[in-house]
């Protein structure tokens, strides 16, 4: 049986919802989240361009975090960051 997901369509509005910077970055990345997320408990995910799962992070609902990205070898991935409800999908570079 094939079953579907919900298909979700980013808005410049929904894009502007997290920031992640430096991109690309080096040693540490800062995700800042609107006024929005604020009292909500968030995942990070960052996945290598292979769909390889390479860091997982439970954040708090502060305004904004920085992840450590040393042991992340440089390279392309996707980032991921989860709500409750929502999910954002962003490129990252790692030099």
């Amino acid at each position: 049986m094939v079953s579907y997901s919900e298909v979700r369509v980013l808005t410049k509005e929904t894009m502007d919802m997290v920031s992640i910077y430096p991109n690309p970055a080096q040693e540490q990345v800062t995700v800042e989240l609107t006024e929005e997320f604020l009292g909500q408990n968030y995942n990070l995910e960052i996945y290598n361009l292979n769909g390889d799962l390479i860091l997982k992070e439970s954040l708090n609902d502060n305004k904004k975090q920085s992840v450590d990205l040393t042991d992340v070898v440089s390279g392309h991935y996707v980032v991921v960051i989860r709500t409750a409800e929502k999910l954002f999908t962003y490129r990252l570079i790692k030099e």
